[in-house]
């Protein structure tokens, strides 16, 4: 390539890296004006070019912002090429090498980010099957992208380019039912995802063989130590979570990578908001022990937990974002601690009674024999009279639990005292409402805007919404809106979520098939 300066319109600038399939350029579109990757491939090597046709195929169809993005295609004479989005930054398998000292916060987007691409990739029936840090790709703004689809495959494909008895992928990161050359579908790359979620929480592999041999027998029959156990800042919650996509069996592992997410936001949330909740462990029942490992990981409950919303009072849901409480609510609140600050100043003596009975109390203990006199002893009479009158007290007290305090439970209420009763009611407690799940899907992928009750209350929406999104939310009526960069206008869906129930708002932001655009547009045969 040192005398071709062009391919096809493109300017070639440098050569990045030479693989497998052929080099990789930095190059610059002469006519758009931004720099792009192209990867090139010869012709004459059938097997490659295959593979070759088949990654752009199957890279073409993806617009999600978390994988690379294709924008052209093409051969020129025996040279096959296909041109993607220019990506700056680091892969991080280099933030792993070098032992950055991240925030959990942050590794924990990015691995967000990086199961926010696979699941989208699933949803285009796709599996990646070389997932490892080297094809994450981390821009300076904190954007993950995910590379190298050069040996995923198509699970509606019929075509199959990987001969049987031939494992595909890099071995560290390869699934047990790879090694087994098994059945694979999307639980295969959840795995994969585990292995590098171990390698970045604690930058130390989870399978450490020093030779093949010993390494695909550790994949197949050892089960690494927790995470926790190599990084004590790592919640358990976290650690279970890693641990359940590194079962041996897919079946144990998270059936997908939607509700793998839904278990990262709430991790996420916890951690960025220093909950102690953060440390419960959750994970799905531990399996038997196997004969080389030193304990069992115990068994770890597997509810799910709320994942943007959560009830903070009677009127309505708020959010972690604290959604301002309803204006009566408030209302009501403001006026009984007015109410309670008049009192207070209205009769300052009050406050001070129980100094002054504990004075007397501390002065009528007075060491016998002291040359201060001795104070006058009560009557009788009136001792009787005051243990009567607790006794009363008490009774009347039981009374009112037993009466009004599983009313209390179930249905709080701010109340403001009548006048004379001399008792007055404590703060509100807001009742915990059952949850429901709303899973967010668009096509071909979307970013929620805005979720609104049907009150008119807008929840706030998390950072990177992209779809697919799972929520869960209070029971109720919700409008979601989602938008495209390339689409006219947002798209919105209205969904009636019933208690303990699971809806999903699927829209369709741009109509257009990518399979038959790229085909047509001659991209392969």
């Amino acid at each position: 390539m040192t005398q071709t300066q062009r391919i096809s319109k493109y300017e070639i600038l440098e050569k990045i890296a030479e693989g497998g399939f052929g080099v990789v350029y930095k190059a610059r579109d002469p006519f758009i004006k931004r720099l792009v990757a192209i990867k090139t491939c010869s012709v004459n090597n059938q097997e490659m070019a295959r593979r070759f046709f088949r990654e752009a195929e199957i890279a073409g169809r993806f617009d999600h912002p978390n994988v690379t993005i294709v924008h052209d295609f093409g051969v020129e004479g025996e040279l096959a090429y296909l041109v993607q989005e220019y990506l700056s930054g680091e892969d991080l398998l280099a933030k792993i090498r070098r032992g950055d000292d991240l925030p959990l916060v942050e590794k924990l987007d990015y691995l967000t980010q990086t199961a926010a691409g696979l699941a989208y990739a699933h949803g285009k029936q796709v599996i990646h099957r070389d997932i490892k840090p080297a094809n994450i790709r981390v821009l300076e703004n904190g954007q993950v992208k995910i590379m190298d689809f050069g040996i995923a495959k198509l699970t509606s494909s019929s075509t199959q380019l990987t001969q049987e008895g031939t494992a595909v992928g890099t071995l560290g990161y390869l699934s047990p039912e790879q090694l087994r050359d098994g059945e694979l579908d999307e639980r295969t790359d959840v795995f994969s995802f585990g292995v590098v979620a171990y390698e970045l929480i604690s930058y130390r592999s989870p399978f450490r063989g020093k030779d093949l041999s010993s390494l695909m027998k550790e994949i197949l029959h050892k089960t690494p130590p927790p995470v926790d156990e190599l990084m004590p800042e790592c919640p358990p919650r976290l650690a279970a979570c890693v641990a359940r996509c590194l079962e041996k069996d897919p079946a144990r592992r998270w059936a997908n990578f939607e509700e793998l997410l839904a278990e990262l936001a709430v991790i996420s949330r916890q951690v960025a908001d220093g909950q102690p909740d953060a440390m419960i462990s959750v994970s799905s029942p531990a399996a038997p022990p196997a004969e080389d490992e030193a304990a069992a990981i115990a068994a770890r409950d597997t509810k799910p937990v709320p994942l943007a919303v959560e009830p903070a009072n009677p009127e309505g849901p708020t959010t972690r974002m604290q959604l301002p409480p309803p204006p009566a609510a408030a209302a009501a609140a403001g006026a009984a601690a007015a109410e309670a600050a008049g009192a207070d100043a209205a009769d300052p003596d009050a406050a001070a009674e129980p100094d002054a009975a504990g004075g007397g109390a501390a002065e009528t203990g007075a060491p016998a024999g002291a040359s201060t006199p001795a104070p006058a002893r009560l009557p009788v009479k009136l001792l009787v009279i005051a243990a009567a009158a607790a006794l009363l007290v008490g009774v009347v007290a039981i009374a009112l639990w037993w009466t009004g305090g599983e009313e209390a439970v179930e249905a709080p209420r701010a109340t403001t005292p009548a006048a004379g009763d001399g008792l007055a009611e404590g703060p509100a407690v807001a009742p915990v409402a059952p949850q429901s799940r709303l899973v967010v899907l668009a096509a071909p992928w979307g970013e929620v805007q805005a979720v609104t009750r049907n009150d008119g209350t807008a929840l706030p929406v998390p950072d990177r919404a992209y779809t697919p999104l799972s929520l869960e939310l209070p029971p109720g009526a919700y409008t979601v809106t989602v938008a495209h960069p390339d689409a006219e206008q947002p798209a919105s869906c209205d969904v009636d979520l019933a208690e303990s129930a699971t809806e999903t708002c699927r829209l369709e932001l741009l109509a257009i098939d990518a399979t038959d655009y790229f085909r047509e547009a001659g991209w392969w045969r």
